[in-house]
């Protein structure tokens, strides 16, 4: 990695720091889905979420584009440690959110389908769900936004050998997949860098602990690719999430910028 492209990727992280982001999604629990099923944003403390929605976006087949829940968030405020986790059952699940977290409680009609769906984070929304088609001819372009802005995107793309579609990068987000022959079951931004997505089976059974899996191939998605999990993975329902070790090229590369900082602080330091 070039020292550019590290200064690029510090500088792009901070500006996605500093909104409402999708931290975490469970989407296709073990069993049953309902008592199980949840959404975490992350952003600044005690921030409003006044005026938002997010939207879950169909990406299969001849209903792509079709916006199948809207969920207003209007009334919502991230919690003291930045978080808010939005549960569809108050079954508290393993490990238990933090306690600087907001959580809110309220099931999702309909679930949070398995499949391709694009998750945008959106204000002054002017859609209906079960209506509003954004992709009229089903080319994967959107043809209508009944938003006035968007304020974060990621998108999951399953690999079923049937159409699939996602509208998350052309939104200004981040998307993961098509995986051949795996789909995820849930999608986790990566708490060391922002701009990663992961995706990976879940196992475990009600109330958790739910114990995560990354895919062997493209396992990520995003400005950097990283090697390993810290760690035991699992899911973290209204906690920080996971981190992953860089490969060793890019610890060189860090390694590398440290050095030259170190070096000008010296120099700095010996001309005082």
């Amino acid at each position: 990695m070039h020292l550019k492209t590290i200064a690029a990727f510090v500088a792009a992280t901070v500006g996605v720091q500093a909104q409402v982001q999708i931290n975490e999604i469970f989407i296709n629990p073990p069993s049953t889905d309902n008592g199980m099923e949840f959404i975490e944003f992350k952003g600044a403390s005690n921030q409003s979420l006044t005026g938002l929605h997010l939207l879950m976006i169909e990406g299969d087949g001849a209903s792509a584009g079709l916006i199948d829940v809207a969920l207003d968030l209007g009334s919502l405020s991230l919690g003291s440690n930045g978080l808010l986790l939005w549960r569809d059952s108050s079954t508290v699940l393993s490990p238990a959110p933090a306690s600087g977290t907001a959580v809110h409680v309220a099931d999702f009609n309909p679930d949070i389908e398995n499949g391709s769906n694009t998750y945008v984070i959106v204000s002054g929304f002017t859609g209906t769900a079960g209506v509003t088609d954004l992709d009229t001819n089903n080319d994967g372009v959107l043809d209508l936004t009944p938003w006035t802005s968007v304020v974060n995107a990621i998108g999951l793309i399953e690999n079923d050998g049937a159409s699939n579609l996602g509208y998350a990068v052309a939104l200004g987000g981040i998307s993961y997949g098509p995986n051949a022959g795996f789909n995820a079951d849930a999608l986790v931004r990566l708490a060391n860098d922002a701009n990663i997505l992961f995706g990976g089976d879940v196992t475990g059974t009600s109330p958790g602990s739910f114990p995560f899996t990354e895919a062997t191939t493209a396992f990520s998605s995003g400005s950097n690719v990283f090697g390993d999990i810290v760690g035991t993975a699992q899911l973290t329902p209204g906690s920080e999430n996971f981190s992953a070790v860089p490969e060793p090229q890019e610890y060189a590369a860090i390694a590398g910028v440290l050095a030259l900082g170190a070096a000008a602080w010296r120099r700095r330091a010996n001309r005082a």
